[in-house]
């Protein structure tokens, strides 16, 4: 079995870092039926996780501001390994 971890939803706010896999648009859906015929053709399985980065989005190319539930800033840092520097910024509600 396959599992294609932290795939974002939405072309605003659920990114959580740049070059993550995507499932937001119509065009991104096509681009995974490759993959997902080598993965059938060799006799396996494939699960999709979804993800929304929230406010510990380290690194969205379509929006810049971080949304989450509620007005709390995130505790620690970002990781450099995702995009991110510093402190996670206050997201906005």
């Amino acid at each position: 079995m396959i599992i294609v971890e932290g795939t974002y939803t939405g072309e605003l706010f659920s990114q959580c870092y740049f070059n993550q896999p995507g499932m937001a648009t119509d065009e991104q859906a096509k681009s995974w039926e490759k993959v997902v015929e080598a993965v059938h053709k060799a006799g396996g399985a494939i699960i999709v996780q979804l993800e929304h980065a929230g406010a510990l989005s380290q690194g969205n190319r379509f929006e810049s501001n971080k949304l989450a539930p509620s007005a709390v800033q995130p505790q620690g840092e970002q990781l450099a390994f995702y995009g991110g520097e510093g402190d996670f910024p206050m997201p906005v509600i």
